[in-house]
C-alpha cells in the first residue's frame, strides 16, 4: 500500500508539472515510469514515445543550445533505457489481451513492437544490460512464436530461427546457464527451448526454475507474488510435458 501510495504522489507531481514544462523530457519520461508502474500501459507507452521524440531532436541540438537545460548524460541515460521500457509496456499491453478472446492478431502485433523497440537497445553499442535486454527479446520472441502457431499464422514476423540467435546469445553470454540462480533468465530460456523442440534442455531449466525459487527460503516466507507464481506453473507445465508420467520427481509445483 504504501508503495502504490509513493507512486501515486509521484503521478501527482509529474502531471502538476505539465503547466511548465510540458516538453520536458525528463519530466514525460518520469510520467510515463508512473503510468507503468500503476498498470496503465497504454498511458506510459504514449509518454514513452513522446520523450523518444524529444530525445531525438534534442540529440542533434549542442547541449548549450537546447530549450530546456538537459546534460548529455541525462540525455544518454533516458535514451540508454526507454527500449527495455517501452518493450516491456508494449508487452503488459499484450498480457491484457491473452485474458480476452478474439485478441491474438493484435497481441502478435503488440510483441512485435515490444521486440523491435527492445531491439533498439542493440543499436546503441551499450554492454552493460546485454543479458537483460536479450532475456527480453527472447521472451518475446518466444511468446510471438507460440501465440502465432496457436493462430496458425502464415507469415510470422519473428520465428524459431528468431528465437534460436537469442538462445544462442544467451548460451554464450551465460556459459554455466544451467547453474545460475537468475530465475527469470532461466524461466525465459525454458520457455523458448520447449517451444522451439527441445525438451531435454526444457526440462533442465525448468527444474532449475522450481529448485531455485522453493529454495529461497525469504521468498516462501514471504510468499509468491504474481510473476513468481506464473513462473513456477509455467516450469511445472513445461516439466509434466517433456516427462509424461513422473510427475513426482520435481518439488512442490503445486501454485
Amino acid at each position: 500500500m504504501g508503495y502504490d501510495n509513493t507512486i501515486r504522489q509521484a503521478f501527482e507531481i509529474y502531471r502538476t508539472l505539465e503547466a511548465d514544462y510540458s516538453d520536458y523530457p525528463v519530466r514525460i519520461f518520469r510520467l510515463g515510469q508512473t503510468y507503468g508502474k500503476l498498470g496503465y500501459a497504454k498511458r506510459a507507452i504514449k509518454e514513452y514515445k513522446r520523450a523518444n521524440l524529444l530525445i531525438s531532436d534534442l540529440s542533434s541540438i549542442p547541449e548549450e543550445d537546447r530549450t530546456h537545460t538537459l546534460p548529455n548524460h541525462d540525455l544518454d541515460h533516458i535514451k540508454a533505457r526507454l527500449p527495455k521500457l517501452l518493450g516491456y509496456q508494449y508487452w503488459a499491453q499484450s498480457e491484457k489481451l491473452a485474458r480476452k478472446d478474439g485478441g491474438e492478431i493484435e497481441r502478435l502485433s503488440l510483441l512485435a513492437q515490444a521486440y523491435g523497440v527492445t531491439s533498439e537497445y542493440l543499436d546503441l553499442n551499450l554492454e552493460d544490460d546485454l543479458k537483460s535486454i536479450h532475456n527480453n527479446l527472447l521472451f518475446y520472441a518466444t511468446q510471438y512464436f507460440d501465440v502465432a502457431k496457436g493462430v496458425g499464422s502464415e507469415t510470422p514476423v519473428l520465428t524459431k530461427k528468431t528465437i534460436q540467435d537469442h538462445l544462442r546469445i544467451v548460451e554464450e553470454l551465460v556459459p554455466s546457464l544451467m547453474e545460475t540462480n537468475d530465475v527469470k533468465l532461466l524461466d525465459t530460456v525454458a520457455y523458448a527451448y520447449f517451444v522451439t523442440g527441445q525438451p531435454s534442455k526444457a526440462k533442465m531449466a525448468a527444474t532449475r526454475v522450481q529448485k531455485t525459487i522453493f529454495e529461497d527460503r525469504e521468498l516462501e516466507e514471504a510468499g509468491f507474488d504474481y510473476a513468481t507464481s506464473r513462473m513456477v506453473r509455467r516450469a511445472h507445465k513445461i516439466f509434466l510435458e517433456t516427462n509424461p508420467g513422473n510427475i513426482g520427481e520435481i518439488g512442490r509445483a503445486h501454485v
